[in-house]
C-alpha cells in the first residue's frame, strides 16, 4: 500500500537540527579582535527563548547561527529574522521538525518577504498542510535567491501543491523541490507539472512517498523535457505501475536526468523491460534503481 502522508523520512538525508544562519562581514578592526588569525570564519549558536533576542546581536560573529529550539515560539523566531536581516544577510532558515504549523507559517510569511538573500528554506516535518503552504506560496515571489525548498512531510495534498506549483515560476534560482512524504496524487502531479515547466534551473526534484500512480507519472514525464536542468528525480514509492513506467521511458531520451529512482513501486517485468531499453540509450543516466 502507499506510504503518502505518513511522518516519513530517510534518515540518511536528516537534515542537522533547526537553525537559522546569517552572514556579515566584520569592520576589519573589529574581525581582528574576534576571529582568531587561523580562522575566517566562526560559528556561534544561540538559543532562542521567550526574551528579547535583539540583545545577543553585538555578539553575532560573521557566520552566525541561531538555533532553533523544537516547541520555541515562533513570534520569537519571526522578531529575530525581522531584526537580525536589517544587519546581516539571510542565508538560511531551517526548521526541520519544529512543527510550526499553518499559524507558524503566517507569522514567517510576514517576514519572509525581507529576505531577498534567502538560499535555502527546510520547513520539513512542520504539518503546516495546504494552509500552510498556500500561505508561504503567496511569499515565495519576493525570495528571488531561494536555490532550495524543503517542505517534506507536511501532509501536503493536491491543493496545496496547487498553490505551490502557480509561483514556481517566480523562483528563478530554484535547484532544489523536495515535496517527499505527503499526499501528493496524480491531480496535484499534474498541476506540479505545469509549474515545472517554468523552472529552468531545477536539478533536484524529490517526490517520494506520494501517491501519484500512472496518470500523475505520465503528466509529470510529458513536461521533463522541457526541464533542461533536471539532473537528480526521485518518484520511489508512488504507486506507480508498468503504464507510468511506459512513459517516463518514453521521454527519457529527450531529458538530462543522470539519477533516476523508481524504487517500491509497483512496476512488473513488462514496464521494467521498457526503462531498461529506454535507459540504454539514455547517455546522460549514470544511476538508474
Amino acid at each position: 500500500g502507499t506510504m503518502a502522508g505518513n511522518d516519513i523520512l530517510d534518515e540518511t538525508n536528516k537534515p542537522p537540527p533547526p537553525f537559522i544562519r546569517f552572514l556579515k562581514a566584520l569592520p576589519v578592526e573589529l574581525a581582528s579582535k574576534v576571529i582568531p588569525a587561523d580562522q575566517s570564519w566562526m560559528l556561534l549558536y544561540i538559543r532562542i527563548h521567550r526574551e528579547d533576542i535583539s540583545s545577543v546581536i553585538g555578539t553575532l560573529q560573521p557566520d552566525a547561527i541561531i538555533k532553533v529550539k523544537p516547541g520555541s515560539q515562533l513570534e520569537a523566531v519571526a522578531t529575530g529574522i525581522a531584526k537580525f536581516h536589517s544587519l546581516f544577510t539571510l542565508i538560511t532558515i531551517n526548521l526541520f521538525e519544529v512543527l510550526i504549523g499553518p499559524p507558524g507559517v503566517q507569522q514567517l510569511a510576514a517576514v519572509l518577504g525581507q529576505c531577498t538573500s534567502l538560499a535555502h528554506l527546510v520547513l520539513r516535518g512542520n504539518r503546516i498542510g495546504d494552509e500552510g503552504v498556500g500561505r508561504l506560496a503567496a511569499v515565495l515571489g519576493q525570495c528571488a535567491s531561494l536555490e532550495h525548498l524543503d517542505l517534506g512531510t507536511n501532509r501536503i495534498g493536491d491543493e496545496g501543491v496547487g498553490k505551490l506549483a502557480a509561483v514556481l515560476g517566480q523562483c528563478p534560482s530554484l535547484a532544489h523541490l523536495s515535496l517527499s512524504g505527503n499526499s501528493i496524487g496524480a491531480e496535484g502531479a499534474g498541476m506540479l507539472a505545469a509549474g515545472l515547466g517554468q523552472c529552468g534551473s531545477l536539478a533536484h526534484l524529490d517526490l517520494r512517498y506520494n501517491n501519484i500512480e500512472n496518470e500523475g507519472a505520465g503528466m509529470l514525464a510529458a513536461v521533463f523535457s522541457k526541464c533542461i536542468s533536471l539532473a537528480h528525480l526521485n518518484i520511489s514509492w508512488n504507486e506507480i505501475g508498468d503504464e507510468g513506467a511506459g512513459m517516463l521511458a518514453d521521454v527519457l531520451g529527450q531529458c538530462a536526468i543522470a539519477h533516476l529512482d523508481l524504487r517500491c513501486n509497483t512496476i512488473g517485468p513488462r514496464g521494467t523491460k521498457r526503462l531498461a531499453a529506454a535507459a540504454a540509450e539514455c547517455p546522460s543516466l549514470t544511476c538508474f534503481i
